[in-house]
């Protein structure tokens, strides 16, 4: 992909086109994943990368703040405490608003036991963990369980 001045506009039309036109995980599958990985296996690619992410993660700030529900929403805290792309999580969002939660996405990778003391003071907030791969820290024994 040859960046060009008008590359930013393109790249929000097209996202914008086709996360209104198919179903989220549709899009994350068929078309965001593959373009993704293709742009960052290329190092030549990698601002490319950098914008399509940029544009995914406005998108779903976009998408969480502009939603007027008919009823109060569900409060759902998603965490990433991993190190992933934070356009997974974005995407992750977008679908969980479509799914009629108040979505908060926090993309910082900590250790387990500070996430657990996060939860707590958010009591009146489900939480969901986003991972991709096998957890493989151990959990203490003392450690509270998240909700």
């Amino acid at each position: 992909m040859t960046l060009k001045a008008d590359s930013v506009p393109r790249i929000k039309i097209l996202l914008s086109n086709i996360l209104l036109t198919y179903p989220v995980n549709v899009c994350r599958k068929e078309i965001i994943e593959p373009i993704m990985a293709k742009l960052e296996a290329s190092g030549n690619s990698l601002a490319a990368a950098a914008l399509l992410q940029r544009e995914i993660v406005d998108y779903s700030v976009i998408m969480l703040n502009s939603k007027i529900p008919a009823k109060p929403l569900k409060k759902l805290m998603l965490i990433c405490a991993q190190r992933r792309p934070i356009w997974k999580l974005a995407i992750s969002a977008i679908e969980l608003t479509d799914a009629n939660f108040s979505v908060t996405f926090i993309n910082q990778p900590c250790n387990m036991m500070v996430w657990c003391g996060l939860v707590e003071k958010y009591l009146n907030t489900d939480c969901i963990v986003f991972q991709e791969d096998v957890w493989r820290e151990r959990k203490p024994a003392n450690t509270p369980s998240i909700r």
